[in-house]
């Protein structure tokens, strides 16, 4: 055979560098099998080529045909390798198919409480570090003293006490001299509505002896009396916030102008634009959204509560406006716009009231207190959501605005979804179409057989509002507490204020479904999805939620722990003492903020 004849022509080359280039991206990342299989055909292909260029007489020409096995074997190996990475990383968590949210919100709101626990300081020097890292200040003098009682009555919360930070910033903006000219004035005006409370040389001011306010601080302070400044505030007295402070306070402090002491009464009327006046004053963001759906986690546009703080701050809410008693007709409404230093036991966001924790949550009436006898174990319990209650929360007259809006207060419109009265209610599911694949589906059906819900009394209403409401809901007798320990879950939600049987039934072994635009003392060492389920003041996702939590098995299993997480949980961190550890922190930080010489404690 010739020379020539034995030569390899050149177009092998290309058929070469095709076959090692798609060889060499069958493994390339992000691996697609598809896209990957492509590669090996063009491989293929491009080998077959190779060899029919060339000359059946050239040596090694019968080796090519092995070459033909490694873009095959390259599929093979990358796809294993690739499917046991995935099976591993859903093992260990790093990557998990689409959840249901509400396993997604649990898991990632207990991972939160857990290094929120983790991360509480152990020593003084490790409190008070955090604490110049935290405030940009010293800690108050007392700190040292503070810090050994919160470790004496094993208070498991030592540096969660932001609140307290956020709801005195405003008054380091107004001279201290201003802010005791007005407690003066309140205490020289007296309405009723009002109590003064003082601490002078480490002992109580004897003259409010008879004050049940005050006595509810004394309770707190107690066993550290004598380690208290001397102090003096008001305590509100009645079941609404009382301060709402102006946008341009900051401005009004430093030039001297907060004006002459004044109340106003609005008790019965439409309050939304009062108490959203320093949202929108200078804000060219309002409204800011109308739902509270937006976070990390895919809600697929149900407004499950993934953020609880931003769920309650009212100026990222106008839908609000038409769907709280408060802001639609509260029964009383007192307000003062000046730096006053009232002490009130919840307030919404936008006003400036400093919160303490409420007695009632320790002293409950006749038949509040909790039977552990009277409580059956979770799997004795039904599957039902319960609430019975009055029509507390708005005050319907028919000489306001007020006049047949008591449809859109927050405890009517719970109690029409549960039982279904209106014929425009539309609930919103969830179905797992494919494993991890969620889509919503609407039906009229909210599954009734689910809920428990009546009205047992309609105060706060004209007689003909009365006489509407009965005739719309009906009017059922009163049931015992106790019976509320015979459902798996118990809805709790605002009335004219907070809602006093929260503790109770965070410590029965039923879960707590918790709704409410209010703040409290406690908001930040009770986590959502962890101690209690969140529901929006829409309560669009409610069904979907009952669905999930009573009628599926992982669902049941989540609401087991949830509740006995909260109910273990709550005597924990909700007792007495943990009040007291917080009422101490407040009023040294108080204190401060009434002294002359507090500007030296900032640090730079």
């Amino acid at each position: 055979m010739s020379e020539k004849a034995q030569q390899v022509p050149w177009d092998v080359a290309t058929t070469v560098t095709t076959f090692a280039i798609s060889s060499a991206s069958v493994h390339t990342l992000p691996f697609n099998i598809i896209r990957a299989s492509a590669k090996v055909l063009a491989a293929v292909t491009a080998q077959v080529q190779t060899i029919s260029l060339t000359p059946k007489t050239q040596k090694g020409r019968k080796l090519l045909w092995l070459f033909m096995l490694y873009p095959p074997f390259l599929l093979i190996q990358t796809d294993v390798v690739e499917r046991g990475k995935q099976i591993w990383s859903e093992k260990v968590g790093s990557q998990k198919p689409a959840q249901h949210p509400i396993e997604a919100l649990i898991e990632k709101s207990t991972a939160e409480y857990s290094a929120m626990l983790e991360r509480q300081s152990k020593t003084l020097e490790a409190a008070t570090e955090e604490y110049r890292n935290r405030y940009r200040r010293e800690p108050p003098p007392g700190f040292d003293q503070w810090f050994a009682y919160a470790k004496k009555v094993k208070a498991p919360i030592i540096d969660e006490y932001d609140l307290i930070n956020e709801m005195l910033e405003p008054f380091w903006n107004v001279d201290p001299s201003v802010i005791k000219k007005y407690i003066q004035e309140v205490a020289d005006n007296d309405d009723g509505s009002l109590h003064k409370f003082r601490v002078v040389n480490g002992n109580y001011d004897t003259t409010y002896d008879d004050d049940y306010m005050g006595n509810q601080i004394k309770n707190y302070l107690h066993d550290v009396i004598k380690h208290v400044p001397d102090v003096e505030f008001i305590i509100n007295g009645l079941d609404e916030p009382r301060v709402i402070l102006p946008s341009d306070l900051e401005e009004k402090g430093r030039n001297g102008e907060t004006g002459e002491l004044e109340f106003h009464d609005l008790g019965s009327r439409a309050t939304w634009n009062v108490t959203t006046e320093n949202c929108r004053a200078g804000s060219s963001s309002w409204p800011l959204t109308t739902h509270s759906t937006k976070g990390s986690i895919n809600t697929f546009g149900l407004p499950f509560v993934q953020d609880i703080k931003a769920d309650k701050q009212i100026c990222q809410h106008p839908e609000y406006e038409d769907m709280h008693g408060l802001f639609i007709s509260p029964a009383s409404f007192y307000y003062t716009a000046q730096p006053v230093p009232i002490l009130s036991q919840c307030a919404p966001s936008t006003f400036g009231d400093i919160l303490y924790p409420s007695a009632y949550y320790f002293d409950r009436y006749d038949d509040g207190a909790y039977d552990d006898e009277s409580d059956p174990a979770w799997e004795q319990k039904r599957r039902t959501l319960y609430w019975a209650g009055s029509s507390t929360g708005s005050n319907a007259v028919n000489s306001t605005p007020a006049h047949t809006t008591w449809q859109h207060s927050h405890r009517q419109r719970f109690v029409s979804l549960a039982n279904g009265l209106l014929n425009s209610t539309v609930a919103t599911f969830l179905t797992e179409t494919a494993p991890g694949l969620w889509k919503p589906f609407q039906s009229r059906e909210i599954l009734r057989e689910l809920y428990d819900a009546k009205f047992t009394s309609f105060p706060q209403c004209d007689e003909e509002e009365c006489v509407a409401e009965e005739a719309f809901f009906h009017l059922y007798e009163h049931e015992d507490a106790e019976r509320a320990y015979q459902s798996r879950f118990i809805f709790d939600l605002d009335g004219n204020s907070f809602s006093g049987r929260y503790y109770t039934l965070l410590g029965s072994r039923s879960v707590v479904l918790k709704q409410t635009i209010l703040r409290e003392w406690h908001d930040e060492r009770l986590y959502p999805w962890v101690h209690y389920v969140p529901v929006s003041l829409a309560m669009d996702e409610l069904p979907e939620t009952m669905r999930y939590l009573a009628l599926t098995e992982r669902g049941s299993r989540r609401a087991k722990t949830i509740a006995e997480t909260g109910r273990r949980w709550k005597g924990q961190s909700l007792r007495r003492e943990d009040a007291g550890v917080w009422m101490f922190r407040l009023v040294l930080e108080y204190a401060r903020v009434l002294d002359e010489g507090r500007d030296g404690t900032r640090l730079e």
